[in-house]
């Protein structure tokens, strides 16, 4: 019999350390790298990646103080495991406040994707990639569910962001063709 294995994703402390100047940095702590470990580490505003492969503290930026940053930690062990970060920002530095509810399905996805809302919802559904980078943005106007072609899509590993003015919540997704 095939064991199971779960992903254990490191423990993160985030916060945006300074917006000064025109420039945005983060700060972030690690106390526990999780059974994954190590980690690469991407975001959707600077090429390159960084590896996390101790517990303590590490810096990111400059960014401009106007970029919104979203950090994606990929497993070297275990490529389908990965964890992001919340949304980063000078003006909403957020951490998982007044978390949304939504369901993503099927998961995983080859063709279509839906993703189905407790209530109408207005705000927006961003689809990261596993290297940070925005492969969807789809505005919501007061609707319950939304359907994505994955056509454009390649095969991995993304991160479903819903995004509003009460808060910001996130699922993952496999796509699969």
């Amino acid at each position: 019999m095939m064991a199971h294995y779960e992903c254990v994703s490191p423990i993160i402390d985030w916060v945006v350390s300074t917006c000064e100047g025109g420039f945005l940095y983060v700060d972030f702590n690690v106390t526990d790298l999780g059974n994954a470990g190590p980690w690469n580490m991407v975001n959707n505003i600077s090429t390159g990646t960084m590896v996390i492969d101790e517990v303590g503290a590490y810096e990111l930026g400059p960014f401009s103080s106007g970029d919104v940053v979203v950090c994606t930690l990929i497993s070297q062990l275990f490529s389908s495991c990965i964890a992001t970060s919340p949304t980063l920002s000078c003006t909403n530095s957020i951490t998982e406040v007044n978390q949304l509810d939504f369901n993503v399905y099927p998961n995983p996805a080859n063709e279509l994707i839906n993703i189905e809302f407790e209530s109408a919802t207005t705000g927006e559904v961003v689809i990261y990639s596993s290297n940070g980078q925005l492969v969807v943005s789809e505005p919501l106007q007061s609707m319950n569910r939304v359907e994505i072609s994955t056509d454009n899509l390649a095969e991995g590993i993304y991160t479903v962001v819903l995004v509003q003015d009460t808060g910001i919540s996130r699922k993952t997704l496999i796509v699969t063709h």
